[in-house]
């Protein structure tokens, strides 16, 4: 492997971790795929696990200085909508703004989360994401002596890719979300920008998952929205009367499929 072409790609989930091995530059291919299960444990925190699962993995499989990628799954991560103020202008005046929404939303706890913005459009509301202090710290000492690109979550990172997609909608809100296996992230959109950020856990059906989000995040605007999901199958699916789910898929290319290698989605999401 060469550090200097390939990168690993990472999905890191409290139960599984997804790895993703991409080789190229110009034309890239995926040239190795693995989906490895966390043993269930009790431990605390919950990432406990996985995290020592994947300090052995890049210990033993990969030379230094190799690129790495890690994809945080939605249940490690919290999300806010911050609002558009037209006085706090600057990076850092932004980033100050979205702690103070953490800190209203969930208290004294969010004073130990590691904060990131999304980057959104002048005079609109921008997506704000934390996590767990120790759990980047840790990651960051499992890439010890890598190169380590980024820290994203799963949600963000699709939200990115399919953004232009979504404004192409002709509904007038328009929701976008990611399915895991386990959880299931929501975002709500409008001609004014972001309208919120929902999250529910799966158990059996997403789609159910699906009807309790919608009817948490409704507004009086939403008449026949758009339901815009990167999810497994290919098929439009009725979710309540007039109102169909529009599956999306990442592209296709070398060594990995939308279609059989959905599960590996976190791994490859913004490579393309």
């Amino acid at each position: 492997m060469s550090p200097w072409s390939d990168q690993i790609r990472i999905g890191f989930c409290a139960d599984r971790i997804v790895w993703v091995r991409a080789s190229g530059v110009l034309r890239r291919r995926v040239v190795e795929k693995l989906e490895i299960e966390v043993p269930a444990s009790n431990a605390q925190p919950t990432w406990g696990g996985a995290l020592e699962l994947l300090k052995d993995k890049l210990t033993t499989s990969i030379p230094k200085r190799t690129r790495v990628s890690i994809v945080l799954a939605n249940r490690l991560v919290r999300y806010v909508v911050v609002p558009w103020h037209p006085a706090l202008m600057n990076q850092s005046e932004r980033l100050m703004q979205a702690r103070h929404c953490f800190k209203e939303t969930y208290g004294d706890m969010a004073a130990g989360w590691e904060v990131a913005m999304d980057d959104g459009g002048y005079g609109q509301p921008f997506l704000a994401s934390a996590i767990d202090q120790p759990l980047l710290v840790g990651l960051r000492d499992a890439c010890k002596g890598l190169n380590l690109q980024s820290v994203q979550p799963y949600l963000t990172l699709a939200y990115r890719q399919f953004r232009k997609t979504l404004q192409q909608q002709k509904a007038k809100v328009t929701y976008f979300g990611v399915v895991e296996p386990n959880d299931l992230g929501l975002i709500r959109m409008s001609p004014t920008g972001l309208g919120g950020v929902f999250n529910q856990r799966v158990s059996d059906d997403w789609r159910q998952a699906l009807r309790g989000l919608l009817l948490q995040a409704a507004t009086e605007g939403d008449v026949h929205p758009a339901i815009c999901l990167l999810a497994s199958g290919r098929d439009s699916v009725e979710t309540t009367e007039g109102v169909k789910v529009t599956r999306l898929s990442l592209p296709a290319m070398l060594g990995y499929s939308p279609l059989s290698d959905e599960r590996m989605s976190m791994g490859v999401v913004g490579l393309a």
